[in-house]
């Protein structure tokens, strides 16, 4: 194994220096300006965490299990504050919908929906397309893991490129494979199990409105808008990257499905649980059990004798380390509720929002949600400013509710691949041409604010949530 060279070796220096100094430095500066030593630690221990994240010097889920530590020996926070998310539903509804998710991957069943999907559509080369959307919108809440998605779309767009002679970073291979991202990335807007970081941030606004988000509550805000959220990211895709010559998918299509073969028991119970599990979260309004503790029971009906989609040995596979990164991010925003960060923030920023429309609002954290996505990932970003941001729409007045779903759609933003893992695994493969790639998420990113404005706000305010 070759050592780093001497520029890898400075980089990372400089990134180890970064990490270190400039929370420092914050620590040390805000000494001047009043603030409480406690309240200056948090901040300088919060931005160590972002940097750490963002330039990924350790592993993530190990950062997030030592932040809450650092608070607590900095006298920033007790226990009890710096582990509050442990206490909440987000950890368990995680391990619910991972290892959900693991049994659709590994029985063949997620595969068997995405391409029945594409046939169902018509399996043309733009109905190829809508079929992995609508795959993607089928498999949006059982799967909250977005690599675990990418899982079963990447092998399909590749088999797809494959088969139809589709040469890489070509327009119709970038095509494919865009859509394969945004199957995953889309529709995970539009359910609360779409995605963990959606089950975050609903959390921590449950946390400051004192009230629990119910699966069929969010489903009624959001899975309209997010449904034509995606048909206008796929719309997008289709314009902007038209394929070099005319491309006819439909006998690719058929014959991988016949591949499969008939649907194994393994599948078919399978799709029992899958469709009990949809009932189940769909109903939670009647029988208020939590979409958490549903998953949990779920999960161990697949241990069951007769049932037996899940064992010992399947359960060691699957990775759990992404709870850890979650509930670290999460300490985030239980430690600055202990401090009262939250009030300071909002106090910082209402003067700036107070006199903005709601309309206005929402479109400026659009763009902050936008903006952070440059530096941190969904769950670090929407870790540190829903809760700060649902208590400043408090204290405007405004239902928080579309102010952070706002948040969320501008932190489903992108340019660079680096910005999300998803993305850097759906370039991984050397199918998705950058240059091309860019002009679809710029459109995406100059358009989503007129989606926000004339579709997503006006339904918004149809349900009674803005003015």
């Amino acid at each position: 194994m070759s050592s780093p060279s001497p520029i890898q070796s400075s980089k990372t220096a400089g990134k180890w220096l970064a990490v270190i100094l400039l929370p420092l430095l914050i620590f040390l500066l805000s000494a001047g300006v009043g603030l409480a030593a406690p309240f200056r630690a948090y901040v300088a221990l919060t931005v160590w965490a972002i940097l750490s994240w963002a330039l990924s010097l350790m592993p993530e889920a190990f950062v997030g299990s030592l932040l809450p530590v650092l608070y607590i020996v900095a006298g920033v926070a007790k226990p009890a504050a710096a582990f509050a998310p442990w206490l909440t539903n987000v950890p368990w509804t995680s391990m619910g919908g991972l290892i959900l998710g693991a049994v659709l991957l590994a029985s063949g069943l997620a595969k068997r929906i995405a391409y029945w999907s594409i046939l169902r559509t018509g399996a043309s080369y733009y109905r190829t397309l809508a079929g992995l959307m609508l795959a993607g919108i089928i498999l949006g809440p059982l799967i909250p893991s977005a690599l675990g998605k990418m899982s079963i779309f990447c092998p399909l767009a590749i088999g797809i490129c494959q088969a139809l002679n589709l040469p890489p970073k070509s327009r119709a291979a970038t095509a494919v494979m865009a859509t394969a991202f945004f199957a995953v990335a889309g529709p995970t807007v539009t359910y609360l199990t779409g995605g963990i970081h959606i089950i975050m941030a609903m959390s921590l606004v449950s946390g400051v409105l004192q009230t629990p988000v119910s699966w069929s509550q969010y489903a009624v805000y959001n899975f309209i808008p997010g449904v034509i959220y995606s048909g206008l990211t796929l719309s997008l895709v289709a314009l902007l990257l038209r394929p070099e010559r005319s491309i006819d998918t439909a006998e690719v299509i058929r014959l991988q499905y016949k591949n499969l073969g008939p649907p194994t028991a393994t599948e078919k119970k399978a799709a029992v649980v899958l469709a009990v599990t949809l009932v189940l979260l769909s109903t939670d309004t009647l029988h208020h059990i939590d979409p958490g503790w549903l998953l949990l029971l779920v999960a161990a009906v697949l241990f069951l004798p007769g049932v037996k989609l899940m064992d010992k040995e399947k359960f060691s596979k699957i990775d759990f380390s992404v709870i850890l990164f979650i509930a670290g991010a999460m300490s985030i925003g239980s430690v600055a509720g202990a401090l009262g960060a939250g009030r300071w923030f909002s106090g910082l920023i209402m003067p700036l929002l107070g006199a903005a429309s709601a309309p206005a609002m929402l479109l400026s954290v659009y763009a902050v949600g936008a903006t952070l996505t440059l530096f941190l990932t969904p769950i670090a970003g929407l870790a540190t400013f829903t809760g700060p941001l649902t208590e400043t729409a408090l204290a405007l007045g405004l239902n928080p509710f579309p102010v952070i779903y706002s948040l969320i759609y501008g932190m489903d933003q992108y340019i660079f691949p680096y910005q999300y893992g998803v993305l850097m695994l759906a370039f991984s493969y050397g199918y998705m041409s950058w240059p091309l790639m860019a002009r679809v998420f710029a459109a995406k990113m100059a358009l989503t604010p007129l989606f926000l404005l004339f579709i997503a706000q006006a339904y918004w305010r149809w349900l009674g949530l803005l003015p």
